[in-house]
């Protein structure tokens, strides 16, 4: 298997449409220029973690796990959550969104791991929940966005 470097970043994005918005989002968080590949949750036993997204080609397909939420007035939040495999490489990402405040996503991302090891017969490792809120009240779109984009090149 080929070797991942997972980069994850948390946005908020502003616009008059919704889906304007998600771009606005998308850009804020370096991925905005280029082509997202929905993922499931498995993080491979080849996968590092990077701190900084290298430079993406317009138009370039990125595998990622990611979650975010769209609205036009209160309070939402999403998140992505991953832990590792004691003992070994690889692990899991889980994503939720809901018309609700931040520490609720990371509880219910946080309770969702856990079992999801459990079902496995794994030990969890390391875990890490990454979340992002966002308010609105001022006639426009806000959307929160977590992402973790799987580069596989250097």
């Amino acid at each position: 298997m080929e070797e991942v470097w997972i980069y994850i970043d948390s946005s908020e994005g502003v616009g008059k449409e919704e889906l304007s918005s998600f771009d606005n989002a998308l850009l804020k968080a370096g991925v905005g220029n280029v082509n997202l590949v929905k993922l499931s949750s498995v993080i491979p036993e080849t996968a590092k973690f990077i701190d900084k997204l290298p430079t993406l080609e317009i138009g370039e397909v990125i595998p990622a796990v990611y979650s975010h939420i769209t609205i036009k007035e209160g309070v939402a939040s999403c998140g992505i959550g991953y832990a590792t495999i004691k003992g070994r490489r690889g692990g899991l990402f889980y994503e939720y969104h809901d018309k609700v405040e931040e520490k609720v996503v990371r509880e219910k991302l946080e309770n969702m791991l856990k079992e999801a090891f459990e079902m496995r017969g794994w030990e969890i490792d390391e875990m890490k929940i990454i979340t992002k809120e966002v308010r609105a009240n001022d006639g426009l779109y806000h959307t929160a966005l977590t992402i973790a984009a799987y580069i596989t090149r250097p």
